[in-house]
């Protein structure tokens, strides 16, 4: 899917009626994080005990690389609730992509086969991620 496939509307009253019944559509309510006017999402990637989270902001609802200011990106701790997610849905390696929302973290999407990149930032993750091989030992 792509960003621009995702609807958001002002009141549940404005989804159409339809939506509700098909099975290739999912209509949840829209929980933003927000900083200094901005929408905001967490990526955070790991391997074992060990990863790299990043707080990803953008002026449009729907973060995601395409739509996010290259200069308000920044590593930050990933919330300890998302980190006790990994291990109880068994994820040892992946990436989640999170918001925080009234003070709680809200998981968007887990994911066990995260994307490669080439730049030194995903080259630095990795370094990271390597570290958490340590905890399988």
């Amino acid at each position: 899917m792509l960003p621009s496939d995702y609807r958001i509307f002002d009141s549940l009253h404005l989804v159409p009626a339809e939506w509700f019944k098909r099975e290739d559509v999912i209509v949840e309510k829209f929980l933003p994080e927000l900083k200094n006017g901005m929408y905001c999402l967490r990526n955070y990637h790991f391997l074992g005990d060990h990863g790299w989270c990043v707080l990803r902001k953008s002026a449009h609802p729907i973060v995601y690389a395409g739509t996010a200011s290259k200069s308000e990106r920044e590593e930050v701790e990933p919330h300890p609730e998302i980190i006790k997610l990994t291990r109880s849905l068994k994820f040892d390696y992946g990436k989640f992509d999170y918001v925080i929302h009234n003070n709680q973290p809200i998981l968007l999407d887990a994911n066990k086969t995260p994307g490669a990149g080439g730049s030194e930032r995903y080259f630095a993750m990795c370094r990271e991620w390597a570290k958490g091989i340590h905890s399988y030992l």
